[in-house]
């Protein structure tokens, strides 16, 4: 054969043309995220190539199924996914025919990325790497010598071996394993579903054109949605950013946008809930905040809570509006009994109601908590004008 003739034959393999656009596109993302990222590249990285995350896929960016094939968590990854796909690429393409390997290993893919997606939907993480496509791979192949009978059982030993050995290391480095049983079980039911397997190897480049049209197609879906590649973190961690910088709005928006991605992530309710608080909308600020209370018990939570009930009792008293004033400082005692300022508020405005006998009470309990000049004054003004008015005596108030 001639060396065009092996040059042409390699070129048609869609195991090499897999094992190139892997490569490739690792280079292309440490190019793009710099030096910072030789080690491995960021999740920020990551997103914009199409790296698999759930809320993303649901909001219509499918192409994040079949883009995370082709990605790589770092070299290491890298290096050991190459190692299994030139090991058992070709054993595949010779079982398969080189059109049926790239159907399973494209299917195998997505189908793994799909499973990840519904295993981790209440915590959804950044997946990637090619290790579904490969275990759908290795399946498919066991399945072809399981039908070999006892002329395939030592290599059939080797490959279940192989997929054992698989899910056990996924569980030591907690990499995805939903993503290796999905493209386990896809490989195996579409190896069955191929009845006919070919022992001829077509020299074809459809099948190599195929992988490489499938890439090029999801990695288009990447660059299509690149302004809105962020996961709920980054929009947080955006947001805090803007927040620094006095934008309250633009931080809202950011923490929307990440609660619209990730409803139950307790940061973004608390931050979204100190920026709504800053911007005075306190009831939505009071419904953010309660629910990162509930997703976290956490004092900071609380504390940030009460005094949005404080600042809305505060602002309810502005406008006059003396009962809901009153419920909101009473909502912040319930939360927690020892805010002085509360107990204080709540004093001002049960005085202002004349409702002096309960008035002193939330006095007395604010100079309990802290004993300052102000609270011990309102302490004494109001003893004293409740008992001018049990003698009939009127005195002027706060």
């Amino acid at each position: 054969m001639s060396s065009t003739a092996r040059l042409s034959s390699v070129l048609a393999s869609p195991t090499v043309v897999a094992l190139v656009i892997n490569v490739v596109i690792y280079l292309l993302m440490v190019l793009a995220g710099g030096r910072s990222e030789l080690a491995g590249p960021s999740t920020e990285t990551l997103m914009r190539f199409g790296a698999d995350y759930g809320p993303l896929v649901r909001q219509g960016q499918v192409h994040r199924l079949l883009a995370s094939c082709f990605l790589h968590l770092n070299a290491w990854h890298l290096l050991l996914n190459s190692a299994a796909l030139v090991s058992v690429g070709p054993r595949a393409e010779a079982a398969f025919g080189r059109g049926r390997f790239t159907a399973l290993y494209l299917v195998s893919g997505v189908a793994g990325a799909a499973v990840s997606l519904v295993a981790n939907a209440h915590a959804p993480v950044v997946s990637a790497g090619a290790s579904g496509a490969l275990c759908g791979i290795i399946a498919a192949v066991a399945v072809a010598l399981l039908r070999l009978g006892s002329a395939g059982r030592p290599e059939l030993g080797r490959m279940l071996l192989w997929l054992g050995m698989t899910l056990i290391f996924g569980v030591v480095v907690r990499a995805d394993n939903a993503a290796h049983l999905g493209g386990m079980l896809a490989g195996a039911v579409l190896a069955r579903v191929l009845a006919n397997p070919r022992t001829a190897v077509s020299g074809s480049l459809k099948p190599a054109a195929t992988m490489a049209l499938a890439a090029l197609l999801s990695f288009a879906g990447a660059v299509h949605f690149r302004a809105r590649s962020q996961t709920a973190a980054q929009l947080v961690n955006a947001g805090v950013d803007l927040a620094r910088a006095d934008d309250d709005e633009g931080a809202r928006d950011h923490y929307e946008r990440a609660l619209a991605l990730e409803p139950d992530d307790a940061v973004a309710h608390f931050d979204l809930g100190l920026a709504l608080t800053r911007l005075e909308r306190y009831p939505e600020a009071i419904q953010h905040l309660q629910r990162a209370l509930e997703l976290e018990a956490l004092d900071s939570h609380r504390s940030a809570l009460v005094a949005a009930h404080i600042n809305f009792g505060v602002s309810l008293a502005k406008e006059g509006k003396s009962a809901a004033a009153e419920e909101q400082y009473r909502h912040a005692i319930e939360l927690d009994d020892s805010k002085a300022t509360a107990f204080y508020d709540l004093g001002l405005e049960l005085e202002r109601q004349g409702r002096l006998a309960d008035a002193l009470h939330a006095f007395e309990r604010a100079a309990q908590l802290e004993p300052k000049r102000l609270h011990q004054s309102a302490v004494e003004e109001t003893r004293a004008r409740l008992g001018a008015s049990k003698a009939g005596v009127t005195t002027p108030g706060h």
